[in-house]
């Protein structure tokens, strides 16, 4: 299991959601019999999967349940199964039919009477030539080397859907296929087709203001976000100062980080539909009830705000609970260039930008904990990971760690780590409480709390040993080998 994969798998935690109502069920039945048997279908939503079943002879069935026009996602887990998603729109009380040929799920034929799988349908049959070779090539693809190999075909794939999204209605689908492309743009400074969606979007938003100015409240945000994209503002780096804005609150009180005195901030940025975002809430509510002295957190939802004020989650939250009712093109546009939440951003006390965070697993903000009330370091990369502890003699340097995580959840330590300081590197001697290169469960419980995820934390001790520093440094930094996915602390004091 690479680093890779244990940081996805802390962030792909996943919940099997009930039925309350029996006409909000969603019934979606599958042929297809080029996949092999005991492969797992996976529907989810948001970051939740709410409905998987077992391939058997082709067939599948899943069951789920929905309020309204929902976007979901199908996706297959097994040996040799490409990591890929297709885009199915339902609704209560639908019926769907999935068939196809071999495991690329992109690829699949999606049937119902929802008019946006309809309008799903119609635009992968007139881009049938240019998504089968893209997909065909990206199911094959296993690092970033071999995927920049393939661009070529996925900026091809996206003109063709550009040439054909004016001839399709403005519903959930093409609005869909348009963020789609424009979230290129985040990643891929290179696009050689900026002109040509600059111009798409701006035909969109006229056809919208003139088609469907009953719905303009509702699709105001996603236009807001793909102007973001294809339009980004200014944004801030770490080391700057941060941004301040209007914040309200749910009692419609204006706030702003300046009056936040004395104290860190951490920001973040987070969503009611997102999963990840709503589990770590228990972790976060421990820290804070820990930390409270020295550390402020920020809620920064990017709902609407009638959605926001109305929810019940969002009335227990016990830090600052606020929105700038822009959604992701307000304040957050300005902080956020990890592309994701939910995103955690921490200010100074002289609101500085220390560090920007994604993503949430069990034992991040444990790790946090740790590191702000331990010696000065900056373990942002991995907050899973922390320094307790550091001794240094003429003999050898030793740093004692912390690494959180769940006791489903694995890691490893291995023999090419390092410390670098005085501008040389100092090799890994031996290791105490651990066995180097090999995948380990932290087993000890962090806290007595039986809720929800935080119930799951675990934690291990363990301390490495390393060649003596020819003069002792102020800091340094530890680096497990030169893996892109390697655990990194730096600026680790030696007092």
């Amino acid at each position: 299991m690479s680093k890779k994969l244990f940081i996805t798998a802390l962030l792909s935690i996943v919940t099997v959601v009930a039925f309350a109502q029996n006409s909000n069920k969603v019934t979606i039945t599958g042929y297809v019999p080029d996949v092999k048997d005991s492969t797992i279908v996976l529907c989810a939503i948001d970051t939740y999967v709410e409905a998987n079943d077992t391939i058997i002879n082709g067939r599948f069935t899943l069951t789920l349940s929905v309020e309204k026009l929902t976007t979901a996602f199908i996706s297959l887990y097994g040996k040799d199964c490409p990591s890929l998603y297709t885009n199915i729109y339902i609704s209560p009380g639908l019926e769907v039919k999935i068939s196809g040929k071999g495991n690329i799920v992109p690829l699949w034929t999606i049937e119902s009477s929802q008019p946006e799988q309809i309008t799903c349908n119609k635009l992968k049959e007139l881009t049938k030539s240019s998504r089968q070779v893209y997909y065909e090539a990206d199911a094959k693809v296993k690092s970033q080397t071999e995927f920049n190999q393939i661009k070529p075909l996925w900026y091809a794939h996206t003109k063709k859907i550009m040439e054909v999204l004016p001839s399709m209605p403005i519903d959930l689908a093409s609005i869909t296929e348009l963020q789609n492309i424009c979230n290129t743009l985040q990643y891929d400074k290179e696009y050689p087709y900026k002109e040509e969606l600059k111009q798409l979007l701006k035909a969109t938003e006229a056809r919208i203001s003139k088609e469907h100015k009953e719905e303009i409240e509702e699709l105001s945000i996603e236009l807001a976000e793909m102007n973001r994209k294809v339009y980004p503002p200014k944004m801030l780096k770490v080391g700057e100062k941060g941004a301040d804005t209007d914040f309200y609150d749910i009692n419609g009180k204006i706030h702003h980080l300046s009056e936040i005195k004395g104290k860190y901030i951490l920001l973040d940025f987070w969503s009611l539909g997102c999963g990840p975002c709503r589990m770590a809430e228990p972790e976060m509510r421990y820290i804070y009830s820990k930390l409270k002295d020295k550390l402020e957190i920020v809620g920064v939802n990017e709902d609407r705000v009638t959605t926001w004020k109305n929810s019940d989650f969002s009335k227990k939250i016990v830090w600052k609970n606020w929105n700038d009712g822009k959604g992701r093109t307000g304040i957050e546009s300005q902080y956020n260039d990890l592309g994701g939440i939910p995103c955690y951003v921490l200010l100074s006390p002289d609101r500085k930008i220390l560090w920007k965070f994604i993503g949430y697993g069990p034992g991040l903000f444990l790790g946090f904990m740790d590191a702000m009330n331990s010696i000065k370091q900056d373990n942002s990369k991995n907050l899973s990971l922390v320094v307790k502890k550091v001794e240094t003699s003429k003999k050898a340097t030793t740093v004692h760690f912390r690494v959180y995580g769940s006791d489903e959840n694995k890691f490893q330590i291995v023999k090419e780590s390092y410390l670098k300081a005085n501008g040389k590197k100092y090799q890994l001697k031996s290791a105490n409480n651990i066995t180097l290169d090999t995948w380990i469960t932290p087993e000890i419980k962090a806290t007595d709390s039986k809720e929800e995820i935080l119930s799951t934390v675990t934690y291990k001790d363990f301390s490495l040993t390393f060649e003596p520093f020819d003069k002792i440094p102020a800091t340094f930094t530890y680096q497990e080998g030169d893996n892109e996915y390697a655990f990194v602390i730096k600026d680790i004091a030696t007092k």
